[in-house]
């Protein structure tokens, strides 16, 4: 990574694991990635033998020209060769087909063609450098999870395109540091390990049905084991893991399924089609056929081939026998987007009450589209009676808070070591954000009265979300609301 936060790599050591966060986010032939991303195993052309086993088994198949993963394993074995040459060549006939007929579609489905030519220049350059500026791959995921949400059409997603970039061309990116001890970036271990558990952004394969009754697919656990899933899936699954009540009804969903020594759970390479989290017993996670992780009696995998529709970035084995508890595909699609889209529904009604944001509002500097970027970045944080939200002098400034449910008191101990009190936080209030503005030490303590619900703002979205011209108006605004201090 060079002093501008970007990163550089030899298109020779370009594998599916260092280009696809970049490219299987643009809205483009999914076939036309999948080819590019998978390195050539040999040089030079395929044995006679095999082509002629695949053409004959593609001759008559054109309706559907694409083998099974056993089907491409046994024409492996046939024609001599390893199953993934055979997975790209197919790919490559079916892109050869869709490129002919595609020349007689109108401009719009001229441009693939056009971004299939980028990908192969890219991939072709093989002694140059390509250069992948920092935040590309949040900045394309992020447009893609606007466009679902937004229900955006095939003819809208240019011009939904131009509006949405033209409204946060002041925005800074969002990077993504990369762990430099193995080159695999963080991403790519969230995608097995479930690291990141406060990812806010998520993309549905499909069309779940977030009204769906999923009341027959409830299965009864033991208390000991309903308490153990509720803890790994509130430290790994997205839009759930932050509200106790919807890690319950989450864990409802889980089925059992007991795992042999040895035996793959997951495969690198194929389609997601489950959600697990582990009972018990050990697992390696390999990628490339290396090991890159454990999972010892416990963790979550699998929700990221499902969330983004991509196929599975690592190889999940048993090292020992064990037990997973998993969830179909369409089960949790129907939980994850019902669940985000309440979410999303509550705090756009609560956000509108907060008096800044309703005055930016009346005053036309918030727009529907940052009201739903914000919504969709808060997250929910609970506190017990007397527990310290904030601490006075604490330099490590990373969020603001709004008062959902329950009060806060805010105190300051002055040079004389006496303690005094400032404001009273109820219900529609919010504090924090000078620090944030100043980025500042906290200028005062913040502690829980009773047990409260707050919604957090992380630095990094109140920087995008707010850019300096909203960031210059929140200042003016609270300045004239609050005394001195007052919010830090």
């Amino acid at each position: 990574m060079n002093a501008k936060g970007e990163t550089k790599v030899k298109t020779t050591d370009i594998d599916k694991f260092k280009v696809q966060s970049i490219l299987e986010t643009i809205p483009f032939n999914e076939k036309i990635t999948q080819i590019q991303l998978h390195p050539n195993l040999t040089k030079g052309p395929l044995p006679s033998k095999a082509v002629d086993v695949m053409s004959q088994w593609y001759s008559q198949h054109e309706q559907s020209p694409y083998p099974s993963r056993k089907l491409r394993d046994s024409m492996a074995k046939q024609g001599g060769i390893h199953e993934q040459q055979v997975k790209t060549w197919f790919c490559n006939k079916r892109n050869r087909t869709l490129n002919t007929k595609t020349k007689r579609r109108k401009r719009s489905d001229s441009i693939t063609i056009e971004k299939q030519k980028m990908v192969d220049h890219i991939m072709n350059m093989s002694s140059d450098t390509v250069q992948f500026p920092a935040g590309l791959s949040r900045m394309l995921q992020d447009y893609v999870v606007d466009a679902l949400q937004n229900h955006i059409s095939s003819n809208q997603l240019y011009s939904h395109a131009a509006k949405y970039f033209a409204s946060r061309k002041d925005q800074q990116p969002q990077i993504t540091q990369t762990n430099s001890t193995n080159g695999i970036s963080g991403d790519v271990l969230d995608n097995f390990a479930g690291a990141n558990k406060h990812r806010r952004q998520s993309v549905w394969g499909g069309t779940p049905d977030p009204n769906r009754d999923l009341s027959d697919q409830e299965i009864e656990k033991s208390p000991k084991v309903n308490e153990k899933l509720c803890k790994m899936v509130k430290e790994h699954v997205i839009y759930v893991g932050d509200d106790p009540a919807l890690v319950e009804q989450f864990v409802k969903y889980l089925a059992p399924r007991d795992v042999k020594k040895d035996e793959e759970v997951i495969r690198q390479g194929d389609e997601g089609d489950y959600f697990y989290c582990v009972e018990n017993g050990k697992f390696d996670v390999l990628v490339n056929n290396k090991k890159v992780f454990e999972l010892d009696n416990k963790g979550c995998f699998g929700e990221i081939a499902l969330l983004y529709s991509q196929p599975r970035t690592a190889t999940v084995k048993a090292t020992t026998s064990g037990r997973v508890w998993q969830m179909s595909r369409d089960v949790f699609s129907t939980l994850t987007v019902s669940f985000a889209m309440n979410q999303r529904e509550k705090y756009m009604k609560f956000i509108k009450k907060v008096d800044f944001i309703s005055d930016f509002i009346s005053r036309g500097w918030l727009s529907e589209n940052k009201l739903q970027d914000l919504a969709d970045a808060l997250r929910p944080i609970y506190y017990d009676p007397e527990q310290i939200v904030l601490q006075q002098g604490d330099d490590q400034v990373n969020e603001m808070y709004f008062v959902e449910e329950g009060k806060v008191k805010a105190t300051r101990k002055e040079q004389d070591g006496r303690e005094k009190q400032l404001k009273i936080y109820e219900a529609g209030t919010y504090f924090g954000e000078l620090a944030l503005l100043e980025n500042k030490p906290r200028y005062a303590t913040l502690q829980a009265l009773e047990k409260c619900r707050l919604a957090a703002l992380d630095a990094k979205s109140f920087e995008n979300l707010l850019g300096t011209e909203l960031k210059t108006k929140l200042r003016q605004h609270v300045e004239t609301l609050y005394t001195k201090g007052g919010t830090k």
